[in-house]
This record gives C-alpha cells, structure tokens and sequence, in this order.
C-alpha cells in the first residue's frame, strides 16, 4: 500500500527520510554478489534513482550476442548449445531515418534480430523486430516457463530484455515485468503432488503472475552506469512447480542489456535425454560481444571465437539472398 508523503508546517525544513530519496546517493549497501561474480569488483550500490528504458543499436553497430544453454539433466532431443544473435538497425538504401537511438515515447522503431544456432538452418534465421522503451518484440510469452528451446528467437528477446517501466527507478524498487502466458499457466491449475485438475482443483485459477523485476543496484563502470536487474516467476506451487530467476545487466547510457543469465526450474517430471522422466533445471546465459557503446573493456565481453564477424556474414549473406 502506498503511503502518504510526507507533510510539514510552513518554514519546517524537510523531513530527512523525503531528502535522502530525492538524493542521489543516501547510503551505501554492498551490491549482490553475483553482480561481483560478472563484473569483478563493483562499486557499493548506494540509493539512487536510475531511468531505465530500453534505445535502439546504432545503424552502424549492430549488438552481437552469445546464447549459452545448459542443463542440470539434458531433455530428450535437446543437448547444452551454443548460439548467436545480431540485433539490427536497418539501413534502408542508405538511408537511416534519424541518428539517435532514443525511442519516443508511445512508438516503436523496426528492425532485425539475426540468429544462428540451434534449431535453424545453418545459414541462420532472421525476423522482423519492434523496439520500444519497455521492451522488444515479438517476445516468447512462455519463455520463463519452458525446459526446451522452442522458437530460439522469441526466447532470446524475452530472455535477453527484461521489461523496463520507462520512468525513474529508485534501487530496492519492484515493478511487473512481461505477461507471462500460453502453457506456462497450466501447471497453476494442477495439483503438484497428484498432478491432477479438474473438479478437485476447480479453485486453483489457471492464471500466473507476471514476471517481478527488481533494480538491485546500480554500477558505475567505463562506459557509464549500469543497472542490475534481478527478475523472478512462479507458477505458485514454490518448491514443487515452475519458477524462473533471472540477473541481468542494463546499460543505462545505451539502453541495451549487456548480460542476462535465466534459470528455470521445472520440478514437473520430462522426458529426459536417458528416457526417462524427471525434473529440468535450464540456465540461458547471454552475454554482448561486440564493441558497441555500453560494453567496455572486460573479459565479459570477449569475443574469442569471432561470433561477431560470423553474425554480420550471416546476416549480409542473408540480406543479399532476398
């Protein structure tokens, strides 16, 4: 619930708890540890109000990504992977319809998103995309809830880019992220221990919260500030259902995701890559890999393998075959 603000008697000075929020810095708590376990050593993440929303990639910087998938028990028909995505501006003729890569708020900007890995052919796959301040589209509804790849480009965005609020956040704040949909809302209608529904669980409701972020921090890095981002969803059966945790990392500046890591645990029995059936734990690491502002020089951002080069050739070769 919220509470009231703060009132005062005229010529009363300000109540010192509405100075330190309108502060940008108040006190100082030491960051998640994950966030040290990405970056090295971070900064304290003292109290500040951070605006989070989301830009578009310059015309003539594509971001390039790094999809790692693993799994605790592989499925049945999926192995761990490695893959890529290219998010793209499009030039159209040479023409760009304007430099900056601030989104206006209530538009959308177009663009492409390029993907090679698993479950696409081996020259890659592209779609068109909407970029927004909020979000980028078309995301995977179900992505928080599956134990296999499904459509690997959905689940990117919806992986990849947590839903941000587009106004002023204070770290400690919670907002509701994605619409979380479609199968992932089964589960929440069936009794976990019988795995019944029914009559029995008429009054379990088929519907599920959406995706919970919270801003757990804010670092300074050489690029600017970025916004740690920790994300969770439940089916509501806790320990015996489905949840998802993500940690991600948003360049404030460039307004892009520099790193999300996503684990999903899905405690209802699958089939398992032995032929079996039991329960899934998937971990979705993605991680930039390009030199695009808002990625700096740390070994995060490294890119050993030469993904980069091999999107853009993909993504040319693909453009020139339309």
């Amino acid at each position: 619930m919220a509470t009231r603000p703060p009132t005062r008697r005229r010529g009363a000075p300000v109540v010192a708890g509405l100075a330190c929020v309108l502060a940008t810095a108040c006190a100082s708590e030491p960051p998640p540890s994950w966030i040290g376990e990405v970056l090295g050593e971070a900064p304290a993440a003292t109290l500040r109000t951070t605006p989070l929303a989301y830009a578009t990639p310059p015309a003539d910087c594509p971001w390039a990504y790094e999809i790692e998938v693993d799994y605790d028990t592989p499925p049945l028909g999926e192995d761990p992977s490695i893959s890529g995505a290219l998010v793209v501006r499009p030039v159209r003729d040479g023409y760009v319809a304007s430099p900056s890569t601030t989104i206006r708020r209530g538009t959308t900007v177009g663009g492409h998103l390029f993907y090679q890995g698993v479950r696409v052919s081996k020259r890659g796959a592209r779609r068109e995309i909407h970029f927004g301040r909020t979000a980028v589209g078309p995301a995977a509804p179900t992505a928080p809830c599956t134990a296999r790849t499904w459509d690997p480009l959905e689940d990117f965005l919806a992986l990849a880019f947590p839903e941000l609020p587009d106004h002023p956040v204070t770290t400690g704040r919670t907002w509701n992220g994605a619409r979380v949909e479609g199968r992932c809302n089964k589960t929440a209608c069936i009794d976990p221990e019988t795995y019944a529904g029914g009559r029995e669980n008429h009054l379990r409701p088929c519907v599920t919260e959406d995706v919970q972020e919270t801003l757990v921090g804010v670092v300074d890095t050489p690029a600017g500030p970025v916004a740690a981002i920790e994300g969770t969803w439940s089916d509501g059966h806790g320990e015996a259902g489905i949840s998802m945790e993500r940690k991600a990392l948003v360049s404030v500046a460039s307004g892009r995701p520099l790193y999300a890591k996503t684990t999903i645990y899905h405690r209802f029995p699958q089939p398992t890559f032995d032929h079996r059936f039991g329960p899934i734990t998937r971990t979705v690491t993605i991680r930039a890999i390009d030199t695009c502002p808002g990625t700096f020089d740390h070994p995060l951002f490294e890119d050993e393998g030469g993904r980069r080069e091999a999107l853009l050739d993909g993504y040319e070769a693909f453009e020139r075959r339309k």
